[in-house]
């Protein structure tokens, strides 16, 4: 496969993390290489794209461009003008970079409702010698591993919040049964308590009570002595 890396335009006096970019384009022309594919590296220039896009004719563009002019928000003209030409490249698209690029636009865009894709991409896999592979079904096998994790994350979620559900009701019961049981043991102790006073107020009043008169009566047969 024919591959043109596409970088920024460095300049000679770049600062290191510039140059980066450089030694980034660099090993993936090597990498590519050493796996069977012609690969060339090139600076985007928006006024050269065109001739260097024929004189490469790549099938595909490994896009690392990061910034036009040595301005960062310039890049999505690279992604743009790709596009615009119909020519197959890696990255994201000119729209979600310039989003990216702008916070607040980026933080406003996360506020907004999240539409659900159905639809799931076609991936392919570039091989070495200069092949390309269909990997539909090893894409489709992680999505649906990927949807089973997600299932089970969810199940072991609602698990845990059933269980304590269940531990709050169980806690509440042994709640309501100890009120209860403190309860009647605190009526059975006042009436054990009011039983001793009553009681004790019986017994002493009696302690108090006058002695009866005691009648005496004669030793004597048929008299009192």
């Amino acid at each position: 496969m024919r591959v043109l890396v596409l970088h920024s335009d460095i300049a000679p006096d770049a600062p290191p993390e510039e140059q980066d970019t450089l030694i980034a384009a660099a090993a993936v022309v090597q990498a590519l290489g050493q796996r069977g594919h012609v690969a060339a590296g090139a600076a985007f220039r928006a006024e050269t794209l065109d001739r260097v896009l024929a004189a490469h004719a790549p099938e595909l563009v490994f896009n690392l461009v990061e910034g036009v002019d040595g301005l960062g928000r310039l890049a999505p003209r690279a992604p743009a003008m790709l596009a615009d030409r119909g020519v197959r490249f890696t990255g994201v698209g000119a729209g979600p970079m310039d989003l990216t690029n702008d916070k607040p636009r980026t933080k406003q865009s996360e506020k907004a409702p999240v539409q659900t894709i159905k639809a799931r991409p076609t991936w392919h896999l570039v091989i070495s010698g200069g092949g390309r592979m269909n990997n539909i079904l090893h894409e489709r096998k992680k999505i649906t591993e990927k949807d089973r994790f997600d299932e089970n994350c969810k199940q072991s979620r609602a698990d845990k919040v059933e269980r304590r559900n269940d531990n709050r009701a169980n806690n509440q019961n042994k709640n309501a049964r100890s009120t209860k049981r403190v309860s009647k043991d605190a009526r059975q102790l006042a009436v054990k308590t009011l039983t001793t006073w009553l009681l004790y107020f019986n017994l002493k009043r009696n302690a108090l009570a006058p002695a009866s008169p005691t009648i005496l009566q004669s030793s004597a047969p048929g008299g009192w002595s």
